[in-house]
C-alpha cells in the first residue's frame, strides 16, 4: 500500500496539538521570506510525479496531503527519475533520491568504466544524491518514469570509490602537464562532487602525498606526487606555490639591499652640498698681476638654494625612506608583528598553513 493510500481519510495532529496542516504552512512562509521560491530550482516540485499519483494526491484532504509533503521529517512523496541497475550491483535506495550503489567501476552505462570492460580488481561504491540535477525531466512523453545511468557532470553530490579507475577522465579535468601532477590512470581513486565541499577538523588537516610500499596497480609506488590546486579546471597557466620562508629572507635581503643603495646616495647628496659649497667660495687668478678674484656672483646667489633643495627634496626624502624600509620589515617580515595602533598583524606568513 502507497503512502498516500496509507493517509487517506486520516488527520494527524502533532503532540503539541496544533495540526500537520498548520505547520506545513508555516514552513512554506518560511520558505518564501527566504526567497527560495524564486530559485532557478523549485523548493517544492511535484509537477513530475506520475499521473496517477497526483490524481491520487489532489484527492486527498488537505490535513492527509500535509502527512506526507516531507515538513518535520515525515514522508516526502516527490518525483525520482529511476537508476538503471548493472546485474552486477546491489542498489541501497529510498525514496527521495539518495543511493548507494554497491558495483564495479561505472561513469556511465553499463558498457562504461573498468566494470563495463570487463575489468577484474575494480570494485567501486557510488554514493549518490539527485540524480540528473536540477534540470532533471523526471517523466518521459508516455508520461511515465524515465531511466538514467550514473552522471558525474549532473547528478547533484557524489562520493565516489574506485580500486581501478580513469578518475580525471570521469570528471572532465584538464591536466597540468606538471610532471608531479600526472593524469589519474587506471589507479585506485575517491572523488567527491557537489557545488560546495566543506572539510572540517576539530583538530589539524593535512594533504599528505607520499611513495614508497606497492600501489593498487601493483608494483613500487615510486611516483612523487605533488599538490595542485586547480580553480575553475583551468590548468592554462599553472605556477608553482612560494615558500613563505625563503620570501621572508629574500625580501630581507631585498631591504638591505636597497637600504644599503639609500646609505650611498645619501653620503652622495653630503658630498655633492659640500662640493657646492666650495664652488660656491672659489676664486681664479686674475690676469691683473695674478690676483685673486672675487667669487662668482651667480654661484654665491644659485648654490645656497640648490642646497636646501637636496636637503629638502633628496637627504630628507632618502632619511623618510630608510624610515620606511624599518617599519615595512617590522610590520610585514617579523613574526606576529603589528603595526601600531592595529591588534591585527600583517605578517605575510600563516600562522596555521604550511607548505614544502
Amino acid at each position: 500500500m502507497s503512502d498516500i493510500n496509507k493517509i487517506e481519510g486520516t488527520t494527524a495532529t502533532l503532540t503539541d496539538g496544533g495540526t500537520i496542516l498548520a505547520q506545513v504552512k508555516s514552513v512554506q512562509e518560511e520558505i518564501l521570506n527566504l526567497g527560495l521560491a524564486k530559485s532557478a530550482k523549485k523548493a517544492v516540485r511535484r509537477d513530475d510525479l506520475p499521473s496517477g499519483t497526483q490524481n491520487k494526491l489532489a484527492s486527498l484532504p488537505e490535513e492527509s496531503r500535509a502527512k506526507v509533503s516531507g515538513v518535520a521529517g515525515r514522508k516526502s512523496v516527490e518525483p525520482q527519475i529511476m537508476y538503471i541497475r548493472a546485474q552486477s550491483e546491489h542498489v541501497i535506495k529510498n525514496d527521495n533520491g539518495s543511493f548507494i550503489v554497491l558495483g564495479r567501476d561505472r561513469v556511465r552505462g553499463r558498457k562504461s568504466g573498468y566494470g563495463g570492460e570487463g575489468h577484474t580488481q575494480c570494485a567501486a561504491i557510488d554514493m549518490v544524491v539527485g540524480r540528473g540535477g536540477s534540470d532533471v525531466s523526471y517523466l518521459g512523453s508516455d508520461g511515465k518514469s524515465l531511466y538514467t545511468d550514473p552522471d558525474f557532470q549532473k547528478d547533484a553530490a557524489r562520493i565516489y570509490i574506485s580500486q581501478k579507475a580513469d578518475i580525471d577522465d570521469y570528471l572532465l579535468l584538464g591536466e597540468t602537464g606538471l610532471v608531479q601532477d600526472p593524469p589519474a590512470k587506471g589507479g585506485s581513486a575517491v572523488a567527491l562532487v557537489a557545488d560546495d565541499i566543506r572539510v572540517v577538523s576539530r583538530s589539524s588537516i593535512r594533504l599528505v602525498t607520499m611513495m614508497g610500499g606497492n600501489s593498487s596497480k601493483g608494483g613500487a609506488n615510486d611516483t612523487v606526487g605533488g599538490i595542485t590546486l586547480v580553480a575553475n579546471n583551468d590548468t592554462s597557466d599553472i605556477q608553482p606555490l612560494v615558500k613563505g620562508k625563503n620570501l621572508v629572507a629574500a625580501l630581507k635581503e631585498l631591504v638591505d639591499l636597497i637600504d644599503d643603495m639609500r646609505s650611498t646616495m645619501v653620503e652622495y647628496t653630503d658630498s655633492q652640498m659640500q662640493f657646492n659649497n666650495s664652488m660656491m667660495q672659489h676664486t681664479h687668478l686674475s690676469p691683473f698681476f695674478g690676483m685673486e678674484s672675487s667669487p662668482s656672483g651667480q654661484l654665491l646667489t644659485a648654490t645656497p638654494m640648490y642646497n636646501v633643495q637636496l636637503f629638502e627634496k633628496t637627504l630628507m626624502s632618502l632619511k623618510n625612506t630608510g624610515l620606511n624600509l624599518s617599519l615595512f620589515e617590522k610590520d610585514y617580515l617579523a613574526q606576529w608583528a603589528a603595526p601600531a595602533g592595529s591588534t591585527q598583524s600583517k605578517w605575510i606568513l600563516s600562522k596555521f598553513n604550511t607548505t614544502n
